[in-house]
């Protein structure tokens, strides 16, 4: 695998590239069909505190992740090229990056408040001379000289992508979805400060921009990350034309996003939050979409005549993440994804723009996920696997293991038998239980919380009239 240093600069920044509207005049109808993936990248350079969950190591890890999910793209398409073609090539038939500026202070203050976009550069000198400090009101959220760089080219970047999602759609193109692999996080910034390691709330920011910008009347923010959003939630709060939903763990940082938070007045019923227990994994996160949040955002697009799809993509929920409880692993984004897909496809013309949260396990040391970015790394292949339209690495290990079984059954307990302690040839394997062990060296797999789960999915139905 080529390293992502490789293809991203130090910032993150692709030179070079064509604006979509350049793009639209000078390619192929063909060849803009055939692209699924618009990305940005930005690595927040200087932001980082020692000892801190919230790290550089974080954007390595990422972009590890978004270019193993690339290359193996584009060996599938050279497998299946009828003419050769440039590699380059190649991967621009699949996946773009998006050149991006650092947001102004007027795309900010679309969501933040004057005196916090002022008062946050305001404390750049003192944070020169201390190196790095933590901003009192913040919660655990550090400041250095490079804070306020990192965070205005993470939310200017995620604007950009939007732009150009916006401009495919127009251009009556195939619609790529947008990922954006950014840090500092945001959902947890409010209006007016920081929290939780956050400074600028991108996705937030986004969704107002797509409405003064592109006239999108009705806004969807879907948040998966393991944290509720509460600086989201604070934004829209009392506003109809978003809706944002949330599944999380209870009762965790922020200690926000209780289940009769529905927002007020006129956004009263646009937040839906789905606080799940300890313990959750792929069949109580897939309860939730398909039985709540996705028909309430098909409900809340219904009468929509043009609208935006935004991903608050945290990657916090999995098994090995430090920071909670939930039992997910990186297939399940792969599956969270493709609803995803669906959902933007059948409700939105296709405007889908992922945006990265948090996720904070970027190396256990295991020989198959080294190079990968740990829990992180790996959950963004899955998500870009999706999009892409590849095999899931739970697919891609089932398949594999069943030609072992087929042609020679005695070697099938040799590939997987050792992995759970036994299981002869001929053993049915897991393809779940198989990517885990093979990716993390171990493949916990406790049973779900149900019926408190349940619970909750049927109280959040009977709140919001599904």
């Amino acid at each position: 695998m080529v390293s992502a240093q490789k293809k991203l600069n130090s910032t993150g920044r692709r030179s070079g590239r064509w604006r979509t509207s350049e793009r639209c005049r000078c390619r192929a109808a063909q060849e803009l069909d055939s692209l699924k993936l618009l990305y940005a990248a930005s690595s927040g350079d200087g932001h980082t505190m020692p000892g801190h969950p919230e790290c550089f190591a974080r954007s390595n890890a990422a972009l590890n992740g978004l270019n193993t999910a690339l290359e193996e793209a584009n060996q599938a398409t050279v497998n299946d090229a009828s003419t050769p073609r440039d590699l380059e090539q190649l991967k621009n038939a699949l996946a773009n990056g998006v050149d991006y500026d650092e947001a102004t202070d007027e795309l900010l203050q679309l969501v933040h408040v004057p005196a916090y976009v002022e008062g946050l550069r305001e404390l750049l000198p003192r944070a020169r001379e201390a190196g790095c400090m933590t901003i009192e009101t913040g919660g655990p959220t550090y400041f250095t000289p490079y804070s306020v760089m990192a965070a205005v080219s993470a939310v200017g970047a995620a604007c950009a992508v939007a732009d150009e999602i916006v401009a495919f759609n127009n251009a009556a193109v195939s619609t790529p979805a947008g990922l954006v692999l950014t840090r500092p996080p945001g959902h947890h910034a409010v209006p007016g400060g920081p929290k939780g390691f956050c400074l600028y709330n991108g996705a937030a920011v986004v969704a107002r921009h797509v409405q003064q910008k592109h006239n999108c009347d009705k806004v969807v923010v879907i948040d998966f990350d393991v944290h509720y959003g509460n600086g989201t939630a604070d934004a829209f709060r009392d506003d109809s034309s978003v809706l944002y939903a949330s599944m999380h763990q209870e009762r965790i940082f922020p200690f926000e996003g209780n289940i009769d938070e529905v927002g007020q007045g006129e956004g009263e019923g646009c937040n839906l939050a789905l606080p799940l227990p300890a313990g959750t994994g792929r069949t109580l996160a897939f309860e939730s979409w398909d039985t709540v949040i996705a028909p309430k955002a098909r409900e809340f697009l219904r009468d929509a005549k043009k609208c935006f799809v935004v991903i608050s993509a945290g990657f916090d929920a999995h098994f090995l993440d430090p920071t909670a409880q939930f039992m997910w692993d990186a297939s399940d984004y792969y599956h969270l994804a493709r609803r995803a897909r669906e959902l933007a496809g059948e409700c939105a013309g296709g405007r889908l723009l992922y945006i990265m949260e948090g996720g904070y396990h970027v190396d256990n040391g295991n020989e198959a996920s080294r190079g990968v970015g740990g829990a992180l790394g790996v959950s963004i292949a899955e998500l870009t696997r999706s999009t892409l339209g590849l095999a899931s690495l739970e697919e891609t290990l089932a398949a594999r293991g069943n030609q072992v079984e087929a042609s020679a059954p005695e070697k099938k307990a040799g590939l997987f038998g050792n992995m759970f302690g036994g299981g002869g040839g001929g053993a049915k394997v897991d393809p779940v239980e198989a990517s885990r062990f093979a990716l993390y060296g171990r493949a916990p797999r406790p049973d779900e919380p149900m019926e408190l789960g349940m619970d909750i999915l049927h109280r959040a139905r009977q709140i919001h009239g599904i």
